[in-house]
């Protein structure tokens, strides 16, 4: 009895290792392979995709037309915003800059009055009642500017219309010229109107302001 035992044992050891060792080699190669990828497209995906190559080339022409007019809309806002942040300060900034210009006002006031004064009474002794202004030789303006120093740019942005990258200068409001002689480098002349004094001319301010 004992003979024939000990071979049916070797047997099924043999079987059972054998068995075992499959299962091991198979869980191992499972492991190891990479994850299957589906490469089927969904329907939905199918058509995007067929849509997308297929797609008319005006409708393209026309996306390309709307995205163009966002971005000029998105720049005008841009500018307009520049514009009325200036605007808020355009007054302030051109009074700071002729505070520093009153003493050369009184002066001119001071010492072309007796000729203003003298035009008056010409004018209202004149048939037509008016007669050419004497201290700017009928022009209309003089031969300098107070606020510039006769070069015609803006003294608050050194003609460049910009204080900054993104922020438009308020005194000449983004033109880079002077405010008081619009650039000629000759502001008006405070004593006639254009050239002319009338009998009833009226007397230049005593300081310099902003019109």
């Amino acid at each position: 009895m004992k003979h024939w035992k000990r071979p049916l044992q070797i047997i099924v050891g043999a079987i059972t290792t054998g068995i075992v060792i499959g299962l091991a080699v198979q869980t191992a190669m499972h492991a190891s392979a990479p994850p299957s990828v589906s490469t089927n497209a969904t329907p939905v995906e199918s058509f995007n995709a067929a849509s997308s190559d297929q797609q008319d080339p005006n409708v393209l022409a026309m996306e390309r037309d709307i995205q163009a007019q966002e971005r000029a809309n998105a720049e005008k806002e841009k500018v307009r915003a520049r514009r009325a942040a200036a605007g808020a300060k355009l007054v302030q900034s051109r009074k700071n800059i002729l505070f520093f210009k009153q003493s050369q006002w009184s002066a001119l006031i001071t010492t072309n009055f007796s000729i203003f004064e003298a035009s008056r009474k010409s004018a209202a002794s004149a048939a037509d009642r008016w007669v050419r202004c004497q201290i700017c030789d009928g022009r209309g303006q003089m031969n300098f500017c107070l606020a510039c120093g006769n070069s015609g740019t803006c003294s608050a942005c050194g003609g460049t219309g910009q204080m900054s990258s993104d922020q438009m200068c308020p005194a000449c409001f983004g033109t880079g010229k002077c405010f008081l002689c619009t650039g000629s480098g000759m502001m008006a002349c405070p004593f006639c109107d254009d050239g002319l004094v009338t009998a009833n001319q009226p007397y230049p301010p005593q300081t310099l302001t902003v019109q």
